[in-house]
C-alpha cells in the first residue's frame, strides 16, 4: 500500500508496489522457472513491475497482467 495513512488499520506491507516486488523476489527465491507474476493496477505500475520482471528473466508468457483503466496516451 503505497498510502497507509488512509486505512489506520492496515498492518501490511507498504511502499511502492514495484519496491515490494523486488523485496519479494529475492526473499521467496521467486525464478522464471516456476513462477508466474500476475499484475493489475495503475498502467504505469504495471509497465515499471514488467520491466523489473523482464530484467530478472521473466518472458511475457509468464507476467499477466489486468489493465482497469487506459493511460492517456493509450486511450488517444
Amino acid at each position: 500500500m503505497s498510502r497507509p495513512r488512509e486505512d489506520l488499520e492496515w498492518k501490511g506491507e507498504t511502499g511502492r508496489v514495484e519496491d515490494i516486488l523486488r523485496k519479494h523476489l529475492d526473499a521467496f527465491g521467486m525464478e522464471p522457472a516456476d513462477t508466474t507474476a500476475y499484475l493489475c493496477g495503475h498502467p504505469q505500475m504495471i509497465e515499471n513491475a514488467k520491466g523489473i520482471l523482464r530484467r530478472r528473466g521473466f518472458s511475457k508468457e509468464f507476467v499477466r497482467e489486468e489493465v482497469y483503466w487506459l493511460s492517456r496516451k493509450e486511450a488517444s
